[in-house]
């Protein structure tokens, strides 16, 4: 699989567009530091869960990697 598909693709939008707003949430000076910091805790907490989507892109696999050591 070489090519993303749309799945992917709206998941890397939607980790992207999550970590961007967790971290304006927490730069911003407001009177609701409480709140900001447990709404963008919860997005970065769902970024995290998004981007397990993008696990086969990083897994390498071992056997392969046997077969062309054995090569």
């Amino acid at each position: 699989m070489d090519k993303l598909s749309f799945l992917e693709v709206i998941a890397a939008i939607a980790v992207f567009v999550s970590l961007l707003l967790s971290v304006f949430l927490l730069t911003v000076k407001t009177e609701r530091k409480l709140e900001n910091r447990l709404f963008a805790s919860f997005l970065i907490i769902n970024a995290i869960d998004i981007s397990g989507i993008f696990m086969h892109l990083f897994v390498y696999s071992y056997s392969l990697k046997a077969f062309k050591i054995s090569a």
